[in-house]
Formats: C-alpha cells, sequence, structure tokens
C-alpha cells in the first residue's frame, strides 16, 4: 500500500463540502472529475470525486461532506490517504483527536479526554459535533447523567472568537467537578444515549475506583 498524503483539517476542510489536496499529494488521479473509491478504517467505502482547479490544485469533493459529518471529523483532526495499486482501491484513516483534547470513541456521538489544570480553573470546551437540546427557551443545554446518577443540565455557548468552541457554563462545571471529585489527569468519559438525548459521564484515574454506571 502506498502512502498517498496526510494533512491536519482546516475549518473549512471539516465543514464544507470539499478537501483542499496538499500539493506534495502523490499517487492522486490525474483526470478532472474522475471518481475514487475510498475505504475507511470501518470498512465503509465513500466515493470521492477529485475536482482539478486551473492552478492545477486538487480537491476532493462527492462524498467527503458525508463523510466528514459521518465521523464527527473537526478542524484539527489527521486524516491519512494510502492507495492500494494492486486493488485500485483508497483508504483514508483519522487520528480521532478533536480540538480541546477531546477523542472521538464511537460514531454514536461518545467522546473522552484527559482533564489538564485549565479544564478546573474555567469552562469545559466541548466537541461542536457533540448532541444538545434545547431548554424552554429554545437555548441549547447539555444534559449529562453522572455516576453518582446525579442529573445535570448544563447552559451551552459558542465561543472562541472564530466560532470554534462550545463551552459549559462555568459555575455549572465547577459544581460538577467538585460533586464528583474529578483531579486532574483523570479521563472524563460522556457516553450518548439518543433515546434520552443525555450523556453519562463516567471518570477514570488511578486513585479512582470504578463504579457501575445507573442510568435511568
Amino acid at each position: 500500500m502506498n502512502y498517498w498524503f496526510k494533512k491536519a483539517l482546516s475549518r473549512s476542510d471539516a465543514t464544507k463540502t470539499i478537501l483542499e489536496v496538499p500539493r506534495d499529494a502523490a499517487n492522486l488521479p490525474q483526470k478532472n472529475k474522475e471518481v475514487m473509491l475510498v475505504q475507511d478504517q470501518t470498512g465503509e467505502r465513500w466515493k470521492f470525486t477529485v475536482a482539478i482547479k486551473k492552478d492545477k490544485r486538487k480537491r476532493l469533493q462527492g462524498q467527503w461532506g458525508r463523510f466528514t459529518k459521518a465521523h464527527g471529523l473537526m478542524e484539527g483532526v489527521v486524516v491519512t490517504f494510502y492507495f492500494n495499486p494492486t486493488r485500485n482501491l483508497y483508504s483514508v484513516e483519522f487520528e480521532r483527536q478533536l480540538l480541546s483534547g477531546w477523542r472521538i470513541t464511537s460514531s454514536e456521538g461518545s467522546y473522552e479526554k484527559k482533564l489538564s489544570q485549565e479544564d478546573f480553573t474555567g469552562t469545559l470546551d466541548i466537541p461542536l459535533t457533540a448532541t444538545y437540546s434545547l431548554d424552554e427557551n429554545n437555548q441549547p443545554i447539555m444534559v449529562v447523567w453522572d455516576q453518582t446518577d446525579k442529573h445535570w443540565e448544563f447552559q451551552t455557548t459558542i465561543g472562541g472568537g472564530d466560532g470554534s468552541k462550545r463551552m459549559l457554563e462555568r459555575e455549572k462545571w465547577l459544581e460538577f467537578v467538585n460533586h464528583n471529585q474529578l483531579e486532574v489527569g483523570e479521563t472524563l468519559k460522556l457516553r450518548y444515549f439518543p433515546t434520552r438525548s443525555s450523556y453519562s459521564a463516567e471518570c477514570e484515574g488511578p486513585n479512582r475506583i470504578p463504579t457501575l454506571q445507573l442510568y435511568h
């Protein structure tokens, strides 16, 4: 299998229907509008279309937008493409690392991150792709059940200047930290339950005794 190219997705790559291909990419089809069959790391296959601009720069279109949405890819995620000439098949792998240190742990919308000191001094940045509900005022909230079976509703806001971050309200997050006795270096895991439109939260660390997650 031959290496093709690696790229950290730009905001445009992750949010639009086009991937800008680096100039040094090898093994790329040379015909405009040629369709490539690309297999991802789950075994699913996608059809990407090569678009060649006047300056010879290349883009991938076709199902690229559907691919990024299906896997919850965001700005900063690293994608690597390969080409297998014997099978005439391309493959793509991505490192499930998101902004603010989050990792995608399933295609259903579950995430985890190792908590840093910054997470305890202010608010918590959460993935833009995380699922939210709306409260009675039509404002976005994140509903979470913790390991003590306590129910939390976090107000969320968009920030980061360019809208690249979604943040939990500071006071409620710090209350959550104290209630669950979270520590720097522990891993916070959020698992989404679509039937409940909410998450369960679990924290793992060297000094923490595993508990059975209760969920109703």
